[in-house]
């Protein structure tokens, strides 16, 4: 009975949200027709950004992982914010253990420090473990070595510890430069704060070698004590900020979706937002880009992240893939797609009707606030199934990101079946 109960809500909460979603504007499909450009993936400039984009400081792009799209969009707009707005700093959600192996990658081009990071998102059923964003990194960095020294690309990653195992393993490799420094530390946890004091008492000591560990023990300290992601991400932020001089050096970001939202999105204001206030130079200089996907092909490890779909949803939408060893099943599917079965995004079918298929496009926001005035919830989205995966903006969507790109047809993130 109470599993009948919840598939009737399911069903009442997706037609409910049909007949919402098919609401319209015609002012804010006017003003999107008239302020959107296609992407033009083989062109030698493959954006028609205006020549105030570039200068501004800090470039996010939003993405919802699982599409394999945006890794090819991504590197196409490191590559543009290379050449037009000199930017050598990569942002990624990773943590800085995970950011050293890549680093190390780009410079010896030893794959196994990839599979070091890859090899953990696999056996942990996280989407980051795809072949997309793999040849990605081994795209960035045949880039890189056509590039001058001083031009290369540096990653950094913001994201709370996610390997514990391997922070630890970067740590030591720090120590380990500096024979007998370990003596000077504290008998004391990472959590009472005495190892970031020892640490800055001893920055003379350690030389070069002093931001990377004052960093990894702020990382160490905020693991232990359970601070928010959302916070954690932004006091990453603002270490390296200073740490990489970002104030005069300019940087992109490709994160999730809601860590590049600029105003409140349920109650609450995720990375972006927080950078906003916290940082002064960079308050009303930072450009959100946030992805929106339809018709597309969606990874998920459905081993690792099972789901009681609805037995309303069919079973060719439900398309699993085992790997090699049989161990896992991946679920290759559309129903999460931003027009899917069991997620909408308010807005997503007017942005279908003005664009064409296979395409990519960009939507200017940065004037639509009184249009979108008269569109309440647009850019709302709804998940019924997992349940608490919604996102309500508080605010005008125009607020919360300059630019939408809309990806049609895209094919999902391959995993690595043969893992």
């Amino acid at each position: 009975m109470l599993f009948m109960k919840t598939i009737y809500l399911v069903l009442v909460s997706l037609l409910i949200g049909r007949g919402l979603w098919g609401q319209d504007s015609t002012a804010l499909q006017q003003y999107l027709q008239q302020h959107s450009w296609p992407v033009r993936e083989q062109a030698s400039v493959p954006f028609s950004f205006d020549t105030s984009f570039p200068r501004q400081q800090l470039f996010l792009m939003g993405e919802v992982h699982g599409y394999e799209k945006a890794h090819t969009l991504d590197f196409l707009m490191l590559q543009y914010l290379h050449a037009r707005a000199g930017v050598r700093h990569y942002v990624m959600e990773i943590d800085a253990a995970q950011a050293w192996c890549f680093n190390r990658y780009l410079q010896n081009g030893d794959e196994k420090l990839l599979d070091t990071v890859f090899n953990y998102w696999v056996r942990a059923g996280l989407q980051w473990g795809n072949k997309a964003l793999y040849r990605k990194l081994q795209n960035i960095r045949q880039w890189n070595l056509s590039l001058p020294l001083s031009d290369r690309i540096t990653i950094l990653g913001i994201d709370k510890i996610q390997q514990l195992p391997l922070a630890l393993q970067y740590f030591n490799t720090l120590l380990q430069r500096h024979k007998g420094w370990e003596k000077r530390l504290p008998a004391a946890t990472t959590v009472s704060g005495e190892l970031l004091a020892a640490i800055d008492r001893q920055q003379h000591w350690l030389g070069d070698d002093y931001p990377a560990l004052r960093y990894l023990a702020q990382n160490l300290r905020a693991h232990f004590l359970k601070t928010g992601r959302e916070q954690q991400l932004t006091d990453n932020f603002i270490t390296l900020y200073h740490n990489f001089r970002l104030d005069q050096h300019k940087a992109y970001g490709f994160l999730g979706f809601f860590h590049t939202i600029q105003d409140r999105v349920n109650d609450t204001y995720a990375f972006a937002g927080r950078l906003q206030q916290s940082i002064p130079t960079l308050k009303d200089h930072i450009i959100s880009m946030n992805l929106v996907y339809t018709e597309s092909d969606f990874m998920l490890d459905a081993t690792m992240n099972p789901i009681p779909f609805p037995p309303f949803i069919p079973k060719e939408k439900l398309r699993m893939i085992p790997n090699r060893s049989g161990t896992r099943q991946y679920l290759q599917t559309d129903i999460f797609s931003q027009d899917g079965m069991l997620m909408k995004v308010k807005g997503s079918q007017m942005l279908k009707a003005i664009t064409s298929p296979n395409s990519i496009t960009v939507f200017d926001m940065r004037q639509a606030r009184p249009f979108v005035k008269g569109y309440s919830s647009f850019m709302d989205t709804e998940i019924p199934l997992p349940r608490g995966f919604s996102v309500t903006m508080n605010d005008p969507a125009a607020l919360h990101f300059q630019y939408l790109i809309l990806i049609r047809h895209s094919g999902w993130a391959e995993p690595f079946l043969e893992k």
